[in-house]
């Protein structure tokens, strides 16, 4: 019946401090040739990969999910290419492996902390065009009205998550945005400037929250992103 929402994020551009010595400021930059073969992304987020190919190509975001206004030949070009010169992609979730050594990324962020372990340091960046983001929640549903127990545990959790020790692990665990204010003083300065906490309105003006597709649409963004992964092969 209700949902509170536990951790935030992009799935956002990053690069590497060490190669990348300045954040880049548009998603144009995966098609500089110097970076072909010195990126990766999401295999399996193909709304996500066309979406950015449609921000980059100047299409709105309002209709960089609409299948009719991406299926172009500008935005096939960059898709097509942004899956050619990928280096090894990632599946589900980033991982260290496959980031280790690139200059640039689409991710999560997921594989930050393990990467910071590596004496890699990378960060997301803002591109102009703007970002994808998401927000996940934990949810209750009807099905516990008349379980007062399991209705009382489920609760329990839901406080758990918005706590301060299961939101400090979202933010040096996952590498992901927080949900809750008073985790603030438990953070780093560094912490907070790479989250924009001191911005509260930041991920509100930043960030595209994902939409419910249409299947036609979905399905569309689908065949784009699978005809770009076989004609990189």
């Amino acid at each position: 019946m209700y949902a509170v929402p536990h951790v935030r994020g992009p799935y956002g551009l990053a690069y590497n401090t060490a190669k990348v010595k300045e954040a880049p400021t548009s998603w144009n930059i995966l098609w500089e040739p110097k970076y072909k073969g010195q990126y990766t992304l999401g295999k399996d987020a193909y709304v996500h990969n066309v979406s950015i190919a449609a921000l980059a190509s100047g299409i709105s975001e309002e209709n960089m999910n609409n299948y009719k206004m991406v299926n172009n030949p500008d935005v096939k070009t960059k898709l097509n290419q942004l899956a050619a010169n990928s280096a090894p992609m990632w599946e589900g979730v980033d991982t260290p492996e496959k980031l280790k050594g690139l200059s640039l990324a689409i991710v999560w962020g997921f594989s930050f902390p393990a990467l910071a372990e590596l004496g890699q340091i990378w960060k997301i960046a803002e591109p102009k065009e703007g970002t994808t983001g998401w927000v996940d929640n934990f949810m209750i549903s009807h099905t516990l009205e008349n379980k007062p127990k399991l209705k009382m545990i489920a609760e329990e959790w839901l406080n758990y998550t918005l706590s301060d020790a299961y939101q400090l692990y979202d933010v040096r665990g996952l590498a992901c945005a927080p949900v809750t204010t008073t985790i603030k003083s438990k953070l780093t300065p560094e912490e907070i400037t790479a989250f924009n906490l001191d911005d509260p309105k930041h991920f509100q003006n930043n960030r595209i929250l994902w939409k419910i597709l249409e299947k036609k649409d979905r399905k569309g963004l689908e065949r784009l992103w699978s005809n770009a992964l076989k004609s990189a092969k």
